[in-house]
């Protein structure tokens, strides 16, 4: 019988990100993650014990309410199972329908990940974060991070600043310009944004905290581009990016801002620059062909995660819920 291990409701204790950080744990798990849930007015849980550790909010979408643990449980070879009877366990307290969850092991624990889901009749969702990134290592000199870029972009950014181009960070006040940009940007894409307050909120919380970042690639004095990170943990997450697209296919000025946030990440130390999200493969069919071959544009290796997966804890009722979603689909 596994040991009784304490639900903790609200914001994780101030060493709950030490606990993620020796587990290999993602941003998304972190205490700064769960202060910017609890601001939107999500109830926040967490669990956690030596050899594995989980946050979560509840949700609620189509007459159902669940928790979700984005890019977790993270654990250990042993921990996984334990891990996820807990969050179930968490769910079931709380009335959840089902559980979402997007489990991150160790490299030792991934063989196992398929073995432990099917164990626990876990059912596989489409990607909520993605299952592949694509990371690159900031290690080397600056010379070598730039023989690794393409062609195209050496020389985007070799004429930048003579083409009048310049980069700096703005304030969590200084948002609107980027909502006006993303709202241009997922137009075009025909991406569903979240609403406004979302991100602004996101910077109330975590841009003094130094986990997020707001920054503009400037043209004749305008914003022409913005991007906001992450930085956690030694790794700059590339999250959410926005362009005037009319300026950007003349100057391509998102491109020098991308490697002004890796210079930045590199001159702070960082140690990885995230990209956050590729096509799994090199489909030209794929809806993200054109976006991951921009990112992987600037070097770097693909990364692949365990997906997005469902334990349902009321089946009659998630199997209506997976029909309605099928039915008519978001």
């Amino acid at each position: 019988m596994l040991p009784m291990v304490t639900i903790h409701q609200g914001v994780p204790d101030r060493d709950w990100d030490e606990r993620l950080v020796r587990l290999g744990g993602h941003f998304l798990q972190s205490r700064p993650w769960a202060q910017f849930q609890a601001a939107l007015g999500r109830n926040v849980l967490s669990a956690r014990n030596a050899s594995w550790a989980w946050g979560a909010a509840e949700r609620q979408g189509r007459g159902v309410n669940y928790l979700y643990a984005p890019y977790g449980p993270c654990a250990d070879a042993d921990g996984l199972t334990a891990a996820l009877e807990s969050l179930a366990a968490a769910g079931r307290g709380h009335g959840a329908d089902f559980v979402r969850f997007e489990p991150q092991t160790s490299q030792a624990a991934a063989s196992s990940i398929a073995a432990t889901l099917e164990k626990l009749a876990a059912k596989p969702f489409a990607e909520v974060n993605p299952s592949h990134t694509w990371v690159l290592d900031l290690a080397p000199d600056e010379a070598v991070l730039r023989s690794g870029l393409s062609s195209g972009n050496r020389n985007i950014i070799n004429k930048a600043e003579r083409a009048g181009i310049s980069c700096r960070e703005a304030n969590a006040d200084g948002v609107e310009p980027f909502l006006a940009m993303l709202h241009d940007t997922y137009t075009r894409a025909g991406i569903k944004a979240y609403d406004d307050d979302y991100y602004r909120t996101m910077l109330q919380v975590l841009h003094p905290a130094g986990a997020a970042r707001l920054v503009y690639a400037y043209y004749q004095g305008k914003p022409v581009a913005g991007v906001i990170v992450y930085d956690w943990n030694g790794r700059r997450h590339y999250a959410h990016a926005a362009a005037d697209q009319a300026v950007n296919r003349q100057i391509n000025a998102a491109r020098m801002l991308v490697w002004f946030l890796i210079m930045g990440a590199k001159r702070a130390g960082l140690t990885a620059f995230d990209f956050w999200g590729v096509a799994p493969d090199d489909d030209p069919k794929h809806p993200w062909h054109g976006l991951s071959k921009f990112k992987k544009s600037f070097g770097g290796n693909g990364v692949q995660y365990a997906g997005t997966w469902d334990l349902p804890l009321k089946p009659a009722k998630y199997q209506v819920y997976r029909l309605a979603k099928k039915v008519l689909p978001l």
